[in-house]
C-alpha cells in the first residue's frame, strides 16, 4: 500500500490514495510553508496507519502546531473503485474503506 497526498496550502482537500497489498504507515507533515520557523518547532505532523487485512486507515492525534494551521482537515480517501469523504479534527480515529 501506497499512500500519495495532493497538497495545496490552507483549506484545500487532502487525498490520500491507498492501493492495497500491505500494511503501511505515513505521517503527513505541515507548516507555515514560507519561513524558516519549523526550526523552532512550529509545524504539525499527523501519523497515519493503513491496516490491510480490516481495510482500515487509522489517522491520529495531530501533534504540534503553526500560526495560520487549519484547526480542521477534509480528507478525501480514495481505495480502489471507493472514495470517502471524511473531516477530520486533530483527534484520532479509524475509518473502514
Amino acid at each position: 500500500m501506497k499512500l500519495y497526498i495532493n497538497y495545496t496550502k490552507w483549506n484545500i482537500e487532502i487525498q490520500l490514495h491507498i492501493y492495497p497489498g500491505v500494511d503501511a504507515d505515513f505521517e503527513l507533515y505541515e507548516d507555515e510553508g514560507d519561513n524558516y520557523n519549523f526550526e523552532n518547532g512550529n509545524y504539525s505532523r499527523i501519523p497515519m496507519h493503513w491496516s490491510d487485512a480490516e481495510q482500515k486507515l487509522t489517522i491520529g492525534n495531530r501533534r504540534g502546531s503553526f500560526w495560520g494551521m487549519e484547526e480542521k482537515r477534509e480528507f478525501k480517501i480514495i481505495c480502489g473503485n471507493k472514495t470517502v469523504i471524511m473531516e477530520y479534527n486533530g483527534e484520532s480515529c479509524t475509518i473502514q474503506v
